[in-house]
């Protein structure tokens, strides 16, 4: 290597390292928000190293900053400041990051015999009992399908919200949980108000809440129908951390991938993009009980994960035109009076609906074996899910819903611990792939051997063949996802703005091929 290339590489470090040391922990969507908003407030979402105590918070009170919720379990707290308060914060070296508090909102846009539903309590009667969902939602209103006496709690975390559920959003989503396992019970944890808005400290108060309760109420699922689009990676997003902790406490986490999936690829919603939670896309059964004629939605989103490149969603289930429990008098009632369904139902459509078939599932195969670990769990669903030849891998996951082969790999199993994390996808110097392991620098994500090699589900010759999905004009092609001034060019370099692996710069291919650094 030349000297004068030494130099040049050595200047670019040093000033991607010094010049945007404090601007680096902003969110690029709230940077663009402060550039535009001058000294207006925002309302953020800040995390914190230890060492930034109680006394800290009560400067910034007297700097001006009117300050929300504290979230102990992934240090941070929400805070509404000046940008000038921002900025000055962001070079405290105890400051991880700051993020704005996005708003989230639901994923909206004959299922049960789709899925097996049927066959499933015929041959073994399972219902769901003994399990409960935490139904992170806009609510769960009294029903015939729900009834007061399995709903074990009700906690709201919105401002100015009226009534049980306002908006109807959880309690269609609920009336699909209770569908598949009908003797489930449920805590709702509301976080989406009469308009079916929320924001992002809300959702991560009620996943703490649930967290810390989870023994209280024998909390085993987090079902989220919700999320935004990925505005910064899995490792800084308040979100995507809060539902990393609560893996980490052993709940298993169902999460819907979002309905961008008419915009391309890389439209997966957080907290969809973590690789520890179950992501569920969204097929069309067509109102039919056949699977064969059943397809993936054109609006459900697609992987991998925008900025980490995540293989999502993890599986896909019914989500279209699905009918459920209407809440009464709710905002959804009157937006889609067409949509109702006698006096008790409504029809619904979105990834929001096929994460509670989903969740469902995942209650019965608890109550078939207590023991499973959420890392049990998510890979006995994605397993068992039926896939088919030419599917795409980044629409359908590891496939579609398929519960009476899911109930057949319940175990027992011996105590093991494994890393059910999805791996992330990026592209070889040769123009093939690579599946790598997410989350090895993560301290929440652990375990021994890795679920996605040696032929267990994403092995060479089965879903990563040549010419299927990573062939030319695919994905790799120019123009498509990786071509130049789409994501490697514009001074981009890749893994935290540094380097890309092994001393290998990538930037407007510059330093590509192996051998130069």
């Amino acid at each position: 290597m030349t000297q004068k290339l030494i130099i040049a590489i050595t200047l670019l470090l040093v000033a991607a390292g010094t010049a945007t040391a404090a601007e680096i922990k902003i969110a690029s969507d709230l940077q663009e928000q402060l550039d535009k908003s001058g000294a207006l407030g925002s309302r953020v979402i800040v995390s914190y190293a230890p060492g930034f105590a109680d006394a800290d918070l009560d400067e910034l009170k007297r700097r001006g900053a009117r300050m929300g919720g504290r979230h102990r379990g992934i240090g941070a707290f929400t805070a509404t400041m000046h940008s000038d308060e921002i900025r000055r914060l962001a070079g405290d070296p105890r400051i991880l990051s700051i993020s704005p508090d996005r708003p989230v909102a639901g994923t909206l846009a004959v299922a049960n015999e789709s899925i097996g539903t049927p066959r499933v309590y015929e041959a073994l009667g399972l219902t769901g009992r003994g399990v409960t969902v935490a139904l992170i939602d806009s609510g769960l209103a009294v029903t015939d399908a729900v009834p007061a006496s399995r709903v074990l709690a009700r906690v709201d975390f919105t401002e100015g919200a009226s009534g049980v559920d306002g908006f109807g959003h959880g309690t269609h989503v609920g009336g699909i949980v209770d569908g598949v396992a009908p003797q489930v019970s449920f805590v709702s944890l509301r976080v989406l108000d009469d308009r079916g808005a929320g924001y992002v400290s809300d959702v991560i108060e009620a996943i703490e809440w649930a967290v810390e309760h989870r023994a209280q109420y024998g909390i085993r699922i987090l079902n989220l129908s919700l999320g935004h689009p990925v505005a910064e990676s899995y490792r800084t997003d308040p979100l995507a951390r809060a539902v990393r902790r609560a893996w980490a406490s052993g709940l298993t986490v169902v999460v819907s991938a979002g309905n961008r999936g008419r915009d391309g690829y890389m439209t997966i919603n957080s907290p969809g993009n973590d690789p520890r939670v179950l992501t569920v896309g969204a097929m069309n059964d067509f109102n039919t009980e056949l699977r064969l004629d059943d397809e993936i939605t054109t609006y459900s989103s697609r992987g991998p994960s925008l900025i980490d490149h995540v293989l999502k969603p993890d599986l896909v289930a019914p989500g279209n035109r699905i009918v459920s429990s209407l809440a009464p008098g709710s905002a959804l009632e009157s937006m889609f009076p067409e949509r109702v369904h006698g006096t008790d139902g409504i029809e619904l459509s979105g990834s929001s609906m096929a994460t509670g078939f989903v969740t469902g599932a995942a209650a019965l195969l608890l109550e078939r074996n207590p023991a499973l670990t959420n890392d049990q769990l998510k890979a006995i669903l994605m397993y068992s899910a039926e896939t088919r030849d030419g599917e795409d891998i980044f629409a359908v996951g590891a496939g579609y819903l398929h519960l009476p082969a899911a109930v057949t790999l319940t175990g027992p199993y011996p105590a093991m611990r494994f890393d059910s994390s999805s791996p992330i996808v990026s592209r070889d110097p040769d123009g093939g792939y690579v599946l790598g392991r997410a989350g090895s620098s993560d301290p929440a994500i652990q375990g021994d051997g890795i679920l996605w090699s040696d032929g267990i589900l994403w092995s060479d010759g089965i879903l990563w063949s040549d010419g299927i999905l990573w062939g030319d004009g695919i994905l790799w092609s120019d123009g498509i996802l990786w071509s130049d001034r789409i994501l490697w060019s514009d001074g981009i370099l890749w893994s935290d703005g540094i380097l890309w692996s092994d001393g290998i710069l990538w930037s407007d291919g510059i330093l590509w091929s192996d051998g130069i650094l």
